[in-house]
């Protein structure tokens, strides 16, 4: 099985919440065994920062 990650699960991973954080990264040790892909978009929403108003 191929899995592929979005932008807003590898955000919540690194810097999200803490419960958002921690269920997250829970998940991504439960699946740890999956083929994992991740796209170009996601690859290039992640490198661009937070817009501040």
């Amino acid at each position: 099985m191929r899995l592929y990650l979005d932008s807003c699960v590898l955000i919540y991973a690194l810097d999200g919440a803490e419960h958002l954080r921690r269920h997250t990264l829970q998940q991504l040790e439960h699946h740890a065994n999956v083929d994992w892909g991740i796209s170009d978009l996601v690859r290039m929403e992640c490198l661009v920062g937070p817009l501040l108003y």
